[in-house]
């Protein structure tokens, strides 16, 4: 955490800082991330999770990726993985599908916050992902864009037990220099998948 003043709320902000050399930094969640529900419980369930990033600007040039956050279960396994590059394009990874980078056109800003929303439901081994992103023109904060909706992620997820944070460092192509991203306000939200009986008896 670094006191920054451009945090979106309070005073404290994640500000990851890879000028140097690449950055990889996992973080194993508990209760206290979860709402009190204890990660080795989202077995067969609906974890919701919205973060705020602001990315900088420096490393425009870098057509490639240069941050991702993986969602990892716990056997270890990388089941899911949001990023974007060096121009903030959005980008996602699925774990069933060779490990490769998807590039979408869905585009971040670099001088405000925006806002991506996961849905990971590690029964159907299903996501969603969608972006609210700041648009630099207009100094707005645009409307909510689905980019993924009940994609499968090529394998059979366990439960959710922590998070890896990859950032591109050193020297990058076309002289672009890896600086600065801030990442802030991170919510989840479990709830157990709904038993097939009782969606039936609720119509």
């Amino acid at each position: 955490a670094h006191r920054y003043t451009g945090a979106r709320n309070g005073s404290q902000v994640l500000n990851l800082l890879a000028q140097d050399t690449n950055l990889q930094y996992d973080y194993a969640l508990d209760h206290r991330d979860l709402g009190g529900t204890s990660p080795s419980a989202t077995l067969a369930s609906i974890i919701a999770m919205t973060f705020w990033f602001c990315p900088a600007d420096t490393d425009d040039t870098h057509l490639n990726n240069l941050f991702g956050l993986t969602l990892r279960d716990a056997i270890g396994q990388s089941v899911f993985s949001v990023g974007y590059t060096g121009d903030n394009l959005i980008q996602y990874r699925l774990s069933g599908a060779g490990g490769d980078w998807m590039s979408t056109s869905a585009k971040a800003g670099s001088m405000g916050w925006s806002s991506i929303s996961i849905t990971l439901n590690t029964e159907s081994n299903t996501v969603n992902l969608s972006l609210r992103a700041y648009d630099d023109m207009t100094a707005t904060l645009g409307s909510t864009v689905s980019i993924l909706d009940g994609q499968y992620v090529g394998l059979d997820a366990g439960a959710l037990t922590s998070l890896r944070w990859d950032l591109r460092g050193g020297t990058l192509e076309n002289g672009a220099v890896s600086y600065k991203n801030y990442f802030d306000d991170f919510t989840f939200d479990v709830a157990p998948v709904p038993e097939p009986g009782g969606l039936l008896a609720k119509q």
